[in-house]
């Protein structure tokens, strides 16, 4: 908990009075867009995550759902940029978007569209953007905005979009270049200060825009100019994270971990920060149907269910979801559950592993 409350401090400082003000916009706007009954729901699934229960009898209230793991970039601290055989590549069908939609709008108050790919890469992603938002889901994206054109920029602020998180992790191309292998800043920054203008034009509409730095080894003594860079560009937040790695690998660990930024999810004992809650709030669904049990769970043979072949209801509270939540709460399993990756995780997720 002391660790947690010391990193958002931290966070909060780095990027500063703007871009806690942004942030604290965002989160109001996203209760403005709820009814009574998604935060109704929101509550039910906190008391009974709370009260430690198995079967949840409530609907998660935030979804990740991934359009594609195609992506542009190869960045050398991801699955997709390593090439990892994980899962096949593909799309998802916008047909099968618009089902799983359909189930979860009267209870659903966050939708992440991204995961493992770039999301501006599918053609469909403004249909999906505006499936989403005429059913009430405040949906949030995040992107690269790598080789975009001006008028997909036009289409994503008309989209409907609520919320657009840019990455950008450095103040040169060659610091940004080092994490996004294969990006150009100088794209990032156009293609910023097109969608700023295309917004002012029609009256400030259009999606928060946040500029996110990931914090690393290279960039680390950057945040002040990457902070410069957003508020020059007018957008309505910078934030800054951190990156994650294999913690079994002292190479990687020397090369890209910030030596003072306290902006850094490890301790002394160097392990991944895995965020449990996601068993009872949150439902992660990638391209292809696959269920993971939380965000951090990329291969396929962590799967725990798909969405094109079952209701979310029914994978909800699957044996395999109410076998994960028992292992996280350090209850017993039957034997053929044994294998699910919560059992080995604990809240300290091996990845890149």
């Amino acid at each position: 908990m002391f660790s947690k409350t010391h990193q958002l401090i931290h966070r909060s400082i780095s990027r500063g009075w703007p871009g806690t003000h942004g942030a604290i916009t965002l989160r109001w706007a996203m209760l403005q867009r709820s009814s009574f009954k998604k935060l109704s729901n929101m509550l039910a699934v906190k008391i009974q995550k709370r009260l430690q229960r198995e079967t949840i009898s409530a609907w998660p209230y935030r979804y990740k759902i991934d359009p594609t793991n195609h992506c542009n970039l190869h960045c050398p601290l991801c699955p997709t940029g390593l090439k990892h055989s994980f899962r096949k590549k593909g799309m998802m069908p916008l047909a099968e978007f618009r089902k799983i939609i359909d189930q979860i709008s009267p209870h659903a108050l966050l939708l992440d569209l991204f995961g493992w790919g770039e999301p501006m890469l599918h053609p469909d992603i403004f249909h999906m953007i505006r499936c989403a938002t005429d059913q009430g889901l405040f949906v949030r994206m995040s992107s690269t905005l790598d080789q975009v054109t001006h008028q997909q920029l036009e289409q994503l602020v008309d989209s409907g979009l609520d919320a657009l998180i840019v990455a950008m992790d450095g103040s040169d191309a060659t610091t940004h270049g080092k994490f996004r292998a294969g990006g150009d800043l100088s794209q990032v920054i156009s293609a910023v200060e097109t969608m700023v203008a295309i917004k002012q034009k029609q009256g400030g509409t259009g999606p928060h825009i946040t500029i996110r730095m990931l914090i690393n080894r290279h960039n680390e003594d950057q945040i002040h100019e990457v902070k410069k860079i957003a508020a020059d560009l007018g957008v309505d937040a910078f934030t800054v994270g951190h990156i994650a790695i294999n913690t079994h690998d002292d190479r990687q660990a020397e090369h890209w971990l910030p030596r003072q930024s306290p902006i850094m999810a490890y301790g002394q004992f160097r392990k991944n920060q895995g965020s449990c809650s996601d068993l009872w709030e949150s439902l992660v669904i990638n391209y292809d149907g696959a269920v993971s049990p939380c965000c951090w769970q990329y291969h396929e043979k962590t799967d725990i269910g798909n969405c094109f072949t079952a209701p979310v209801e029914e994978i909800w509270n699957s044996p395999e979801m109410v076998a994960a939540r028992r292992l996280v709460l350090g209850r017993n399993v039957s034997e053929e559950f044994q294998g699910i990756a919560c059992r080995q995780c604990q809240g300290a997720p091996d990845y890149l592993k």
